[in-house]
């Protein structure tokens, strides 16, 4: 086999050639093949707005629901501030804005219910 010196030898020509001033000029040439597309443009605010104005809305019933609980917790009154408050109340109107678990604990602290009487309910 014969022996093959890549830089002393006889050079190929690969038979490709290079165009004058090929280089020089591509990027024109290639942009002006390349169509040209529109491009919508969103601006940086128009996004953001969405995020303000989400954190804003949170922070309003945030606060809406605080003061409403807090006015809620200064406005409650008792039972006996509320028929101080109001003379005019029955005790139909007391009746009716009063629980079970209220009246058992009302019938407790009076002591209401002993046995002496409960017996002599049941005797007669």
């Amino acid at each position: 086999m014969k022996k093959f010196d890549l830089h002393n030898g006889e050079k190929i020509e690969s038979g490709f050639k290079i165009p004058d001033n090929y280089f020089e000029d591509f990027e024109a040439r290639l942009m002006e093949q390349l169509p040209e597309k529109e491009v919508n443009v969103i601006s940086f605010w128009q996004r953001k707005s969405v995020w303000i104005s989400s954190v804003a809305a949170v922070l309003v019933l945030s606060f809406a629901t605080w003061m409403y609980l807090k006015n809620a917790s200064e406005n409650s009154l008792s039972t006996q501030e509320y028929l101080a408050y109001d003379a005019d109340i029955s005790t139909e109107d007391i009746a009716m804005h009063l629980s079970d678990e209220d009246i058992t604990a009302v019938e407790k602290s009076l002591n209401l219910y002993q046995k002496e009487s409960e017996t002599y309910v049941n005797e007669y």
